[in-house]
């Protein structure tokens, strides 16, 4: 506003409405219980207590941007910290990391393994690659892949039990559980209400 002289010109240089910058004005006049505008019908110009604040507050914005400024740079010239699961990362990345290494090899690759989903403030972590729908909560989700889920099973136990022809014939079987690809996500018939069994042998990837 003081540079331009003009709550509309300000405003309009802020992204803001004329009245939402006047409000914004007001409201911090009203905290410090000082006027820092004198209105001028259309202009506004700085009240001597205003022209003293107001070094002081360009000084501290330029201190945040380069503060801001130096925390990307940072984050910028550390490693590339991905977290995947190890079946993704033994079946298809790691087979294409030396191509990658090649084509940047000034980025050092950092991965991590796990199933769960990672706090990416917390752990740094860059991308993290994972199997679900992608409507994890706060985050940017790109699908990369489908993926098919397919039952299998041994010659001998397909003699025992017989073909799998809807959802409740799997209860004829052990199964094998894995922690991160229920069977749940592997419908027939029954829908998201069919009730699997919940015996068997259980793997976290």
């Amino acid at each position: 506003m003081a540079e331009h002289k003009s709550f509309t010109r300000g405003a309009d240089a802020l992204g803001v409405t004329a009245s939402a910058a006047s409000m914004q004005v007001q409201a911090l006049e009203e905290y410090l219980r000082v006027p820092l505008f004198r209105r001028n019908g259309r202009q506004v110009e700085l009240t001597p207590q205003g022209a003293l604040l107001r070094p002081k507050v360009e000084e501290a914005l330029a201190d945040l941007e380069r503060a801001i400024d130096e925390a990307r740079a940072d984050r910028g010239s550390g490693p590339l910290r991905v977290t995947t699961i190890a079946s993704f990362l033994a079946q298809w990345l790691l087979p294409r990391l030396p191509n990658f290494t090649s084509q940047h090899a000034g980025i050092d690759v950092q991965i991590h393994t796990s199933t769960e989903l990672v706090d990416f403030v917390k752990t740094g972590m860059d991308a993290g690659i994972r199997f679900g729908a992608g409507t994890w909560p706060r985050l940017h989700a790109q699908k990369l892949f489908d993926e098919w889920l397919v039952p299998v099973c041994t010659p001998q136990l397909l003699q025992r039990h017989g073909l799998v022809t809807e959802a409740r014939d799997l209860r004829h079987y052990k199964l094998l559980h894995s922690t991160y690809e229920p069977w749940t996500a592997w419908l027939l018939e029954g829908g998201p209400d069919e009730v699997w069994p919940s015996s068997g042998a259980a793997f976290d990837d």
